[in-house]
């Protein structure tokens, strides 16, 4: 199987532009599950891994990229789990700073692409999260 490259080369040309231009806010998408571990569910080692591994792995190499190689970057890492083409949702949008996913399982595993851009333009309107990647999700 090929390796992909394409998050981690993307996220190099972004930072290098940035810093021609000196800026300093980035925000950016990976997924639920992007740094390997054994606490996922079963779910995630049975089907998920063996789908989406090359994918999530490079979006680990680029999540590592940001956290070693970018101090002068203020990025935040948004982690949304499976992405729906659905109307916004009015539920509760829930953060876990510094994680992967919701170990409690008190969220809904799915959200709206218009809930994460909404949290994104937030997270940037209000600084929030800086130099952290969260897991967010709807609740339950």
């Amino acid at each position: 199987m090929f390796k992909i490259t394409f998050y981690l080369e993307s996220m190099k040309s972004i930072v290098e532009a940035m810093r021609k231009a000196n800026l300093k806010r980035l925000i950016c998408v990976t997924s639920f599950y992007s740094k390997p571990d054994t606490i996922y569910p079963m779910m995630y080692k049975i089907v998920m891994r063996p789908m989406l591994g090359r994918h999530l792995d490079n979006m680990n190499e680029m999540e590592e990229y940001l956290f070693s190689q970018c101090s002068d970057i203020d990025y935040t890492i948004v982690r949304p789990p499976r992405l729906l083409d659905t109307t916004m949702s009015e539920s509760e949008i829930k953060v876990n700073e510094n994680a992967y996913f919701f170990p409690d399982f008190s969220t809904k595993s799915q959200i709206p692409r218009a809930n994460v851009a909404k949290f994104m333009l937030e997270a940037l309107d209000k600084n929030l999260y800086v130099k952290q990647g969260v897991a967010i999700d709807l609740v339950k």
